[in-house]
Parts: structure tokens; sequence; C-alpha cells
């Protein structure tokens, strides 16, 4: 593995010939800041939905965060993650789970297929949403059980390739959530046509899911868009793929309650 020394002592590892180090770098960076990430982020409460190998963590927790939960469906990304982070575990201030972040309108949490990337240098690409081509099983959680057991979050991250739809638009608990920043994957609608939901992504009655599809649901629990943008192919068509950001409407006290690590 390739690691790099940031300025505390604290190892990042990337593993060689990925692009672990590609996605490293464009969440870390100052030039690009992926999720645009504040300087600070002191005394906040951090959920990391498909942490990969603990780049958003990682930089969250170097900015002071109080306590970051990383989820990562992958085995050997959640080893690198777990790797990763180990010295704020270590110090009480991390969590890393390989577990796959599920709906929450479910009676019993279900086994999920993971398939990787078709790339596989792109080793943050894979998905449980479709499950075709899968090379392993893993266990799934809820987004509302994750809540009620750490309690209030200030910040969460979700990128895991189009599970952000199901995930958020049937938990009932985003109430409990300041700042919610992530990757959409559209499936369906007129960036992405040829694709359809899978009957165990399905919600409702929604015959495509598209970034219309989060802020309307967002928008029923309070959220208002901060920024959304979509990505270009090449040749500058858009794409079905961008950054979506969102906040709450009015202020609340989320910021500043009691730590509930666990």
């Amino acid at each position: 593995m390739r690691f790099f020394r940031r300025p505390n002592p604290v190892k990042f590892y990337c593993r060689p010939n990925t692009g672990d180090e590609d996605i490293f770098r464009a969440i870390t960076d100052p030039a690009s800041n992926e999720y645009q990430l504040p300087a600070s982020l002191e005394g906040m409460k951090v959920l990391d939905i498909g942490a990969h190998i603990g780049s958003f963590s990682h930089a969250c927790l170097l900015r002071g965060a109080r306590y970051v939960y990383a989820f990562e469906a992958e085995p050997s990304n959640y080893e690198v993650c777990r790797r990763n982070l180990e010295p704020f575990i270590q110090k009480g201030k991390a969590d890393a789970r390989n577990q796959a972040v599920w709906r929450s309108d479910l009676a019993r949490m279900p086994l999920l297929s993971f398939t990787p990337s078709a790339d596989p240098q792109n080793t943050g690409g894979g998905n449980v949403f479709f499950g075709d081509n899968a090379t392993c099983q893993v266990p799934s959680v809820s987004l509302d059980s994750i809540i009620e057991e750490v309690g209030d979050i200030d910040m969460l991250k979700i990128d895991c390739e189009s599970s952000e739809f199901p995930i958020l638009l049937t938990a009932t608990k985003l109430a409990r959530i300041h700042d919610i920043r992530g990757e959409f994957h559209e499936v369906g609608g007129i960036y992405n046509p040829q694709a359809t939901i899978p009957d165990k992504a399905q919600v409702g009655s929604c015959a495509a899911y598209t970034i219309e599809s989060l802020r309307e649901c967002l928008g029923r629990h309070g959220f208002g868009e901060a920024a959304f943008k979509r990505y270009r192919y090449p040749d500058g068509r858009l794409c079905h793929i961008g950054m979506f950001f969102f906040l709450k409407r009015e202020p609340t006290s989320l910021r500043f309650g009691p730590a509930k690590p666990k």
C-alpha cells in the first residue's frame, strides 16, 4: 500500500494501481474539496455512508469532528477504511462498520448482493442497488436504526451509487440531521432513461429516481437546497450523476447537543 503523511503523524493508506489516491485527493485537496467541507468541524458528529477507504471520514476528523461513524459495504474497502481510521478509533473518536446502509421500511434487514465496478481501478464504484454480477453478500442496516442508536447527526455524507434514493426516501428520522451532502446517481429520468429501478429498491410508485426526488423528499423534512450540480460527460453532455448539498431551513440546536458516541 502507498501512504500519505499529513501534517500530523496520522498516515493514510491507498492501494496501488487503483483509483484510491484520486478519490482521496478529490476529497482532501483544497483545490477540489469535493464535498465543500469547511475548515473546522469542531464538535460535530458526522455519519459517512459509502465511506470507501475513509477519505471523507479522515478529512472530517482532521477538521475537529467530535465523532465519525463510517459505513462501507465492500469488505476490502472496509479493511483499508478501518486501517486509516484506526488511530481515531483507538482515541474513541470514530467507528467503522462493514455494513451497507439500506431502506428503513423493512421489518427485517436483508443480506444484499454487492457488485463491484466494471472498472477494476474504480474501487469506489460498486453497488448493492442493482446487485448484478455480485461478488459477495453484505449485511445491511437502516438509516433510521443508525439514528436511533447514535442520536442526532450534524452532517450526513452519502455516496452509495443510487442507494441514496431508497435510503433517504424511506427514512423517517431525517429531522434529526442538520446537513446532508453527497453524490446522486439518477435511475431513469431524462439523463439516464435506459435504467430501471429494481424491485428491492422500489419506493412507492416512483417511476424514476432523480435529483427532483431528493429535493421533494428532503423538503418535506425541513431541508432547503443549498447547492446542486450535475456532472458532464467528456463531450459536454449533462450526466445523471452529480453532487447535492442540503441544509435545514431553520437553525437548530443540533450542532450543540451533547456527544452520544457509542
